[in-house]
């Protein structure tokens, strides 16, 4: 019995899912130039531990909440999960990697949101095809 307690203990952490997001943005700094396209840098908590590589294309996804006024439930909220766009991988470490926004996408984010742009604490997961 306490075998099997210390093998669960051990292993409970690889049952639940990991929450992998962009946690810092670093972009160009703007010359004021016409026509002047500034490249930012996403930088996710997702690694080579994970099977990311350069080359890699992540999905972007926005968690957003809103409450249902024609529900019984006082303040039920809806949660959805909608995807705003995609990211390639430039650089990876064994937890965390440097991304930049995919060409597929680049003028293609969402214009219903309050930000119209990737931000931090948007969620990234692998692009699956």
């Amino acid at each position: 019995m306490k075998t099997l307690l210390i093998f669960m203990t051990l292993f409970s952490t690889s049952l639940y899912a990991e929450n992998y997001m962009i946690y810092s943005i670093s972009q160009e700094f703007p010359m004021g130039l016409e026509n002047e396209i500034l490249k930012k840098n996403y930088y996710v908590n997702i690694g080579s531990s994970q099977g990311i590589e350069p080359g890699t294309e992540l999905s972007v996804y926005r968690l957003i909440s809103r409450t249902n006024p024609f529900s019984k439930e006082r303040q039920e909220r809806i949660n959805y999960k909608v995807k705003i766009g995609q990211i390639k991988v430039i650089h990876s470490e064994k937890n965390h990697a440097i991304a930049e926004l995919s060409a597929n996408n680049a003028d293609k984010l969402p214009t219903f949101f309050e930000v119209n742009s990737l931000m931090i604490g948007d969620h990234v997961n692998v692009k699956v095809d």
